[in-house]
């Protein structure tokens, strides 16, 4: 159990590495991972301190940033520490050197290199993902030691890393420890279909931007406001940023709920018209805002009281979305244990795009480069849970023979575990598209770390430098922590075989070009209870509605022999929502109503409609006999602010059958 005396006790795990590391290792290449919120600039500045401490180091420390918003947040945290004495005026005390930390951008931080390396003797490269291109040459060159600082260690372009690995925790443990807060996922579908050839070419997303998708994006936020209260949304055009900000100010006009809504691009551009390091520093005391941006808040952002992240474009990048999702991570001092964050995304039918990335699990567990196919088992019982898994292997014969191998029973998986259990799948069959499969299965922290961090992710990161070479993989994965004991990848054979499903994949991808075709090598699965799925999903409908706090009690004691849908009306004219529990007869009743008159205003003349209305004109009831009125059915498709989909009005109730 975790607590605010042990919470942050990797950071001293951390320290302990760098400095052994450095210690034994002269100028030699160093990577801290660390993700957004776990206090990666705060741990590196301590580190230094203790390699100040043991005299491992004694002049200038270069610490060089891409981004003028890291370089100015870094400035401020060692401002912070030097002038309090002590890091965090309760830790270590602070070296009177640690003054000599000197904060640059790269082009300057070159030139330092070229003119005055002799007054420095380390280096810091933050976000460091980003070091292998070519601007960081002379600093990478300098011969000096670095350590470089990063919360995603996998590059965008698929550049090989130049940093050895010194310590890193995942997000998984964070989130464990309640040092940065696990999100809950908001998926919308727009039902939208759009040609877009390549998602990662943001020049194709401008037709994205448009008063449908627009109304949707705004109407979807804006029905959440009590939840998601400070916001960070993300589009890939800085038309679309101006134009969503268009939408959302509109909507906002009604409520003046939001205090602040605005959107923030590159080079000092924003809706107010400042510097953008004032802007955000000025939207930090807002308690509630909508900021749109685009281009500048993955990275060097901090600002704990954001709570809700909006991917309003669609991305298939781990790395990016890991960027974008961490705004909203972080752990808001202010608030206890039982704060919430939020991940919102939108996603659209997109034919032409060879993988779809499935944002459930986008918290650097694995990596999407090979693109797994993501699924998700959903069960009522642990009967279903059995059955569910037995249709997997139904579909995949070949796994009985690997199990039998293995000693591996599905009907042995531990049923307690299974919510933070997975199911990795693997084809290494030699032909392009046959079928040999093995299979790994984990359900703890430590194997998640062994199977994804050290094995998976690190062979997806190697594929493109030993693809088609000669690697003896066995030998690696060994040194890596996998066992000859290992029950999943002990044998050497198992080994070599799980990398050639990475490796098949990778040609097999490369073979693809822009052919629409799925790749079936590699499969990922969580499991979910559809007890637990349903109970969120009902939440979030009826998060603004008057009587949200009474709809539960309502669900619990239903006849599981019939249909039940919840459905959301207007409460009064002005305003409001108010929910009802109905039977299927009469959801059929409301829609039937809905549908007629959704057609006959686009079919007869206004003079004409007060006489059908009256024709019409009938009183629903829900299971409690309570009224559901004409009207309020009719101003469910009059709103003119929304657009009437049958989804934001019915939810279907999800009943656990009692096993008789």
């Amino acid at each position: 159990m975790y607590s605010d005396a042990n919470r942050w006790s990797y950071q001293e795990d951390a320290i302990k590495e760098i400095k052994n590391f450095f210690k034994n290792n002269t100028n030699k290449k160093g990577m801290l991972v660390i993700p957004t919120g776990g206090g990666k600039t705060l741990t590196a500045l301590r580190a230094i301190n203790e390699l100040f401490n043991e005299n491992l180091i004694s002049k200038k420390v270069l610490w060089v940033s891409h981004l003028k918003t890291l370089n100015t947040q870094t400035i401020k945290v060692l401002k912070k520490q030097i002038k309090k004495e002590r890091f965090l005026r309760q830790l270590e005390e602070v070296n009177p050197l640690l003054k000599n930390v000197k904060p640059q951008m790269v082009k300057e931080a070159s030139e330092i290199i070229k003119l005055n390396k002799k007054d420095y003797d380390f280096i810091v490269v933050d976000e460091a993902h980003h070091a292998p291109a070519q601007s960081y040459r002379l600093i990478l060159g300098s011969g000096l030691p670095i350590l470089g600082l990063t919360a995603t260690p996998i590059r965008l372009d698929g550049l090989s890393m130049p940093f050895k690995p010194v310590f890193q925790i995942t997000p998984a443990e964070l989130f464990l420890r309640g040092v940065i807060i696990k999100p809950e996922l908001k998926p919308y579908e727009t039902k939208l279909t759009y040609n877009i050839n390549d998602i990662s070419a943001d020049n194709q997303f401008n037709i994205l931007n448009n008063d449908i998708r627009n109304r949707f994006v705004t109407e979807k936020i804006f029905n959440n406001k009590k939840r998601y209260s400070k916001v960070i949304v993300f589009v890939r055009t800085k038309e679309h940023a101006k134009e969503l900000k268009r939408f959302f100010s509109q909507e906002n006009f009604k409520t003046k709920y939001y205090e602040k809504i605005g959107y923030i691009l590159g080079g000092d551009e924003n809706d107010e018209g400042i510097k953008n390091d004032d802007y955000l520093e000025k939207n930090k005391k807002y308690k509630t805002s909508i900021i749109i941006n685009c281009g500048v808040l993955t990275e060097g952002f901090d600002d704990p009281s954001i709570n809700t992240t909006v991917m309003a474009c669609p991305s298939k990048s781990t790395t990016f979305i890991m960027q974008c999702v961490g705004r909203a991570l972080r752990r808001n001092p202010n608030l206890g244990d039982s704060q919430k964050k939020y991940m919102v995304t939108f996603s659209d039918n997109m034919p032409n795009v060879n993988y779809r990335f499935d944002n459930f699990w986008a918290f650097g567990e694995i990596d999407d480069y090979l693109e797994p196919n993501i699924e998700k088992i959903e069960y009522d019982s642990k009967e279903d849970f059995y059955k569910q898994i037995e249709k997997v292997f139904e579909h995949k014969p070949s796994l009985n023979s690997f199990c039998k191998k293995i000693d591996f029973k599905t009907q042995k998986i531990d049923y307690e575990l299974l919510k933070s259990s997975n199911l990795m799948l693997y084809n290494y069959s030699a032909e392009d598209y046959g079928e040999k499969w093995g299979l790994i299965y984990f359900s703890s922290l430590d194997d998640k770390t062994l199977y994804l961090e050290k094995t998976y992710n690190w062979l997806v990161l190697s594929v493109k430098k030993y693809s088609s070479g000669k690697i003896d993989v066995p030998s690696i994965l060994l040194k890596r922590g996998l066992n000859e004991g290992d029950k999943f990848l002990g044998t050497t054979a198992a080994k070599q075989n799980f990398w050639d499903s990475i490796e098949k994949s990778y040609q097999l991808i490369k073979k693809r070009g822009n052919e629409v075709k799925k790749i079936n090598r590699l499969y990922y699965y969580s499991f979910f209870e559809r007890k637990d799925i349903f109970k969120e999903e009902l939440e979030h409908f009826v998060s603004e509605s008057i009587n949200k706090d009474s709809i539960i009690n309502k669900i619990e004691g239903l006849d599981e022999n019939k249909t039940y849908w919840v459905i959301l009306v207007p409460h009064t004219i002005i305003g409001g929502v108010k929910t009802f529990v109905i039977e299927e007869e009469v959801k059929q009743d409301i829609l039937n109503t809905i549908n007629y008159f959704k057609k006959i205003i686009t079919e007869k003349k206004p003079s004409e409609f007060k006489k059908i209305i009256e024709e019409k004109s009938v009183t629903y009831f829900d299971v409690e006999k309570a009224k559901i009125h004409f009207e309020q059915i009719l101003q469910i498709i009059s709103d003119k602010n929304k657009i009437y989909r049958e989804e934001n009005t019915f939810l279907k109730v999800y009943q656990k059958k009692t096993k008789k």
